[in-house]
């Protein structure tokens, strides 16, 4: 939409939706009617178009990004209203602003909220929890391998981090509910008649996407601390170099005294900690290379762990 139209003439086209002009109002309500799973599961979802239910509101709404370009678009027929969102920036998306807009118009009270203490709890709500695969939005990484989240308590936060992301806090605003980079992002952790916990929801407001996402409580234990060792700047110059993993996606090390960096294609240069002398680990995110070598002891080649295993040959 933020190639070939404007503002103005998506606002002409919502407007013809509430006719027969453009099309029938009972193909619309198809287009416009969240569609069940054969389970039962509601998607939130018609054809094409996120459909989500908040305090009486129907939201229909879908956002894109193509070439250089962001949007976000919304519809709520019971208000009559329409709003479109077109950015030519791609590193600020506008759904955002879109949540604050609807936030504000409607007086939803979403960002009414107040920061509260979980220190009372936090501690039965660590764990690992497993995500389950719905098509929802807690799944990043479609591959094979098992996703989890694990949450932490440490030094009076509680945190998150899913298997292969960063850490993230989480805010508490109300007992087992929290907030997750905004008021419009929550964590909402369930439990039994016994008030055992769960597992958790990540919910999105006002408008949802996709199925629920819950993700079940798991009896795996949280894994621990790795221990990190003493190298000297001599053990690191023989990693250094270009790592090449395919597809223009290169893994560039670098080592400033005794510590090691790693910069990936297109993102910035993170430090890297080592639990051998072959083997480091991010903090900033799930994820670690183990440093693959050739009979010799010479440098072949990285892997790198993070929802996978992948390989890269050294180019220099």
């Amino acid at each position: 939409g933020a190639i070939i139209s404007s503002v103005e003439d998506l606002l002409l086209w919502d407007e013809a939706l509430y006719s027969d002009k453009l099309v029938s109002q009972k193909t619309l309500q198809q287009a416009f009617e969240p569609h069940l799973l054969a389970d039962g599961t509601n998607t939130n979802y018609g054809f094409g178009w996120g459909v989500s239910v908040y305090k009486e509101l129907t939201f229909i709404r879908h956002g894109g990004a193509i070439n250089g370009f962001l949007s976000d678009a919304v519809r709520i027929p019971e208000a009559h209203f329409f709003m479109v969102i077109l950015s030519n920036n791609q590193s600020v998306g506008p759904a955002g602003l879109t949540d604050e807009i609807l936030n504000k118009a409607f007086s939803l009270g979403i960002a009414n909220t107040t920061e509260q203490s979980c220190e009372d709890y936090a501690e039965e709500l660590t764990g690992v929890y497993q995500v389950v695969r719905s098509g929802g939005r807690l799944v990043t990484n479609y591959s094979e391998e098992p996703v989890y989240g694990y949450v932490r308590y440490a030094d009076g936060a509680l945190t998150i981090q899913q298997t292969g992301g960063g850490t993230r806090t989480l805010t508490c605003i109300g007992k087992d509910t929290f907030m997750l980079r905004s008021p419009y992002t929550r964590m909402v952790f369930t439990r039994d008649e016994n008030d055992r916990v769960l597992g958790m929801h990540l919910l999105t407001l006002p408008t949802t996407f996709g199925p629920d996402d819950f993700a079940p409580k798991t009896d795996i234990p949280l894994p621990g601390e790795k221990q990190e060792v003493s190298l000297l700047p001599e053990q690191l110059i023989r990693l250094c170099g270009s790592y090449d993993l395919g597809g223009g996606f290169l893994l560039s090390v670098t080592a400033e005294g005794s510590q090691l960096f790693i910069q990936a294609t297109g993102q910035a240069k993170f430090p890297v900690y080592p639990t051998s002398d072959t083997e480091f680990f991010w903090k900033i995110v799930d994820a670690s290379v183990t440093f693959e070598t050739n009979e010799d002891g010479s440098i072949s080649g990285i892997t790198l762990h993070q929802g996978g295993d992948y390989f890269g040959r050294k180019i220099n």
